[in-house]
């Protein structure tokens, strides 16, 4: 086809026209408003950086405020208590806190106390002279008329601008009489920029207003200054703005200029799109001219096409797999393809002879011709029904049809499929299905309700007793000590065990209870319409009885128990899960008190196992958050007073709770793993701590380390020992691990191996609490043990109890004979210390010699011996001069 040059033309330059005005307007109505944009997205950023840095004072202000009302800060303020300062204001607080200005004022305003540190040089450093000349240079600062009097914001020193707090020091709870005031402070450093630019993305630099640009210094106004006192926005180039905020000091004055460059995305990115829009403008309006030609260009082909899908056509109706048949009203067939053929067993003109009543079965329950009626306007319909061969078998089959009109005939087509595989298919599938919802909701082992339908049938009885005043109880029955029948016998063995229980229950119960699997050895049961407390009592007795009685299996007598836990529905608690929650803790304190006994819910439980919750999920944040601390105590020995070795003691100093008893929170590390990693951080800083000490020259000595029995039995327990020594560069002889009795007792083989492999390291063994346990001699003198510990226990009443003093001299003289060192623990009288002397005892540790010590303190009384009268007061650092 031709198309005429002109027409060509004239279309092109429209459509260039119209591109090119589309182009200028949106030039002139959209960019002017984009620089506008730009500074606003730019004043947002600059304040948001403004608003992150009053976070970082807030930071402070926060720790501040907690330092403040502590008891312990309070006590300080009215008797300058040493030990306040040894414990809190290390250099571990100003590191974990990122401090580098701690300053104690008292009610005058006048400082008492400060201690500042370098965090860039990681040391101590005296508090700053600028910051101790302004405390004295405007004390009104810092007088305050009201008891809960705090402030916080940014001092302009020569050393750089300061982010600090005050907060008036008060009681724990919040009461008085004010003691002083507390300060706490950081240096606004290049540290505290590059956070800053990292949490906004922008580069960030910082610099002093000149003296000049300053107001006066006044009394301080009476609401708080906020930081933000300007933005300034210059326009460097078409990509970038120069941003800058002043910033003002606690006083109101500008004394700081905070600035960054900000892309100006907004006028980038207007223009590229506006460009991107014109070039695809001009594509589109582009195509849109070829495609006018191309659909003048079709349709001069379509002619030539509805000959070629013609011939398509029939190609493809012989080619079909599914039978097709062409009709005419009165069913006889017109034309037919081979596929059809093939499906009935005839030829083509045996086929065509016939009609739709000649292949339909008779019993059909429609026929096609009925179909054929009905169709009417639809364009089709669909059906199913059974056709009949020529053999006189018959199949399944779907019949979709459609008429059209030729010629002024209408003429049906019928689109015939075998269905008789996919019906067969489906029965199949129904059956599974059906077997998938017992499944999904039965146990497979037992054939009892599962925990879903257990739920269910639970919540249904809820609203049953609801509705007709009944009381509804569950119980939750769980096996003692059964995966001892897995371990030992077999899970075949096991499941038989699981069978038969299943019966046994059954015939405790009534028709109307339920009892279900919850999974493993655990059993749940639902009792409907309790009269009182007592038929509980009965079937939970009655229960125990029936799994109390021996067990033949696989020619085995096996003798199980059973402990249970009971809830009652009542007001407090009507939902399925409250009543499952109080049944599995009432079974757990079954278990707890001995098993082999059944128990009621009561509330007690649920308090204690949500405290329990509580302190365990703030132990597993006490070691991320640097609330574990380590001290330090000595032993010595008794016969010269010489410095022999030092334990290493686990403490937890909790934010709100104070310091956290060992006894408290290291059972629930063991019961929960947290052992595992609390005990590697211990390793770790211990050894880090004796590799430091002999750094500085100190004599080196071995440092002693608890290991708890679930660290000992940890896979890799060994290797994770090799790793802390060659990651800390300590040698293995000035490492000791203190293990208990009932460690080496839980498999002897595994243990010795054990011990066996660390000793050959050269890491020093010693038995921990010895005495306490149930150590077999014959077992002891196999493990390479040097060094027995006496319980605190026996020490404690060694002069006033003749049992304990038979049992500490045995110990002493067990380990005479052994060739093993013998520490007595606890030792805090100078009678207890006569004694063990007199009985040769040869190492000493207790409170007698010294408390707990600090890192600091406890690298002083290395080079000092034993007193002669067994007293040693480690000396303390007196309070720094400001």
């Amino acid at each position: 086809m031709k198309i005429p040059v002109r027409l060509l033309s004239l279309v092109g330059l429209t459509l260039l026209a119209l591109n090119l005005l589309v182009f200028v307007s949106a030039r002139y109505v959209f960019c002017r408003n984009y620089n506008e944009l730009d500074e606003i997205a730019a004043r947002k950023t600059l304040a948001r950086s403004v608003s992150l840095l009053q976070e970082r004072i807030a930071g402070i202000g926060r720790i501040n405020a907690d330092w403040a009302q502590w008891d312990d800060t309070f006590r300080f303020m009215a008797d300058g208590n040493r030990g306040y300062l040894d414990s809190n204001l290390v250099d571990d607080t100003f590191r974990s806190l990122r401090l580098n200005q701690i300053v104690y004022l008292d009610t005058a305003g006048s400082p008492v106390y400060g201690k500042g540190y370098d965090l860039k040089a990681d040391k101590a450093a005296p508090v700053l002279k600028s910051l101790l000349a302004h405390l004295r240079g405007d004390p009104s600062f810092w007088l305050f008329d009201n008891p809960h009097w705090n402030r916080e914001g940014i001092l302009g020193l020569p050393e750089g601008p300061l982010l600090f707090s005050a907060a008036t020091i008060l009681t724990s709870k919040a009461q008085g009489p004010a003691r002083g005031v507390l300060l706490m402070a950081r240096l606004l450093t290049g540290d505290e920029l590059r956070i800053l630019s990292k949490k906004t993305g922008l580069p960030f630099s910082l610099r002093a207003s000149r003296l000049s640009q300053l107001s006066a210094a006044g009394a301080l106004p009476a609401a708080e200054t906020s930081l933000f006192a300007e933005t300034r926005l210059q326009h460097l180039n078409d990509r970038d703005l120069l941003g800058e905020v002043l910033l003002a000091d606690v006083y109101g004055r500008q004394v700081l200029t905070l600035g960054t460059r900000l892309p100006r995305a907004l006028h980038l990115q207007g223009n590229d799109t506006i460009d991107y829009f014109s070039r695809w403008l001009l594509v589109v309006s582009t195509l849109a001219g070829l495609l006018i030609v191309f659909i003048l260009h079709c349709l001069q082909r379509s002619r030539a096409q509805q000959q070629e899908s013609e011939e398509l056509f029939k190609h493809l109706f012989e080619q079909l797999t599914d039978p097709i048949f062409l009709y005419d009203a009165t069913g006889r067939f017109l034309d037919l393809n081979q596929a059809a053929c093939d499906s009935l067993g005839y030829n083509r003109d045996e086929l065509l002879a016939l009609s739709w009543q000649g292949i339909e079965e008779p019993a059909a329950a429609s026929s096609i011709l009925q179909m054929s009626q009905q169709l009417g306007q639809q364009a089709s319909c669909r059906d199913e029904m059974r056709l009949r061969r020529l053999d006189g078998s018959s199949f399944a089959v779907e019949v979709t049809l459609s008429i059209f009109h030729s010629a002024g005939q209408q003429i049906c087509v019928a689109l015939v499929r075998d269905i008789s595989e996919r019906q067969a298919a489906a029965q199949k599938l129904e059956d599974s299905r059906e077997r998938l919802d017992y499944l999904a909701y039965h146990d497979v082992l037992t054939g009892l309700p599962n925990r879903l339908l257990s739920f269910d049938r639970l919540k249904q009885a809820l609203l049953k007793a609801q509705r007709l005043g009944h009381q509804v109880a569950v119980m939750i029955l769980d096996l003692d000590r059964f995966k001892n029948i897995n371990d030992s016998l077999g899970h075949e063995t096991g499941d038989l065990l699981l069978l038969e229980v299943t019966q046994r229950l059954k015939a405790c119960l009534r028709e109307s209870d339920t009892v279900a699997r919850l999974g493993g050895d655990e059993f749940f049961v639902i009792l409907e319409q309790i009269k009182n407390p007592e038929y509980l009592e009965d079937i939970a007795e009655k229960i125990q009885q029936a799994v109390s009685r021996p067990f033949s299996l696989n020619g085995h007598e096996l003798y199980m128990t059973a402990s249970i836990g009971i809830c009652v529905a009542s007001e407090a608690v009507e939902t399925v899960q409250g009543m499952i929650k109080h049944a599995d803790l009432a079974m757990y304190h079954a278990k707890s008190q001995g098993r082999n006994n059944y128990q009621f819910y009561q509330e007690e439980l649920n308090a204690k196992c949500h405290e329990q919750l509580v302190l365990e999920n703030d132990l597993r944040a006490a070691l991320e958050k640097g609330q574990l601390r380590l001290l330090y105590q000595p032993q010595y020995e008794l016969a010269d007073g010489r410095l022999v070795a030092i334990e290493a003691l686990l403490r937890w100093q909790h934010p709100q709770r104070g310091m956290v008893p060992p006894g408290d929170f290291i059972p629930l590390a063991e019961d929960t793993g947290l052992i595992v990693p609390i005990g590697k951080w211990v390793l770790q800083q211990t050894c880090r701590q004796n590799r430091i000490w002999q750094n500085r020259g100190l004599p080196p000595i071995p440092m002693a380390v608890n290991i708890s029995a679930r660290q000992f039995r940890q896979s890799g327990f060994v290797a994770m020992i090799e790793q802390v020594l060659i990651e800390t560069g300590l040698e293995p002889r000035w490492l000791e691990l203190e293990i208990t009795e009932s460690v080496v007792m839980l498999n002897s083989a595994i243990v010795v191996e054990t011990l066996m492999e660390l000793r050959k390291m050269g890491v020093r063994l010693a038995i921990d609490d010895f005495g306490t346990g149930y150590s077999s001699l014959a077992y002891l003198k196999r493990f390479p043990i040097s060094k027995l510990k006496i319980d605190q226990s026996f020490v404690r009443h060694i002069t006033t109890d003749a049992n304990d003093a038979a049992i500490a001299t045995s110990v002493i003289a067990l380990g005479q004979s052994m060739n093993l060192e013998v520490v007595a623990e606890g030792i805090e009288t100078k009678a207890q210390l006569a004694l063990l002397r007199q009985k040769n005892c040869q190492i000493g540790q207790g409170f007698l010699f010294a408390r707990p010590l600090t890192a600091e303190q406890a690298e002083l009384i290395f080079r000092q011996p034993l007193p002669g009268d067994g007293v040693f007061d480690p000396p303390h650092k007196s309070l720094e001069p400001f």
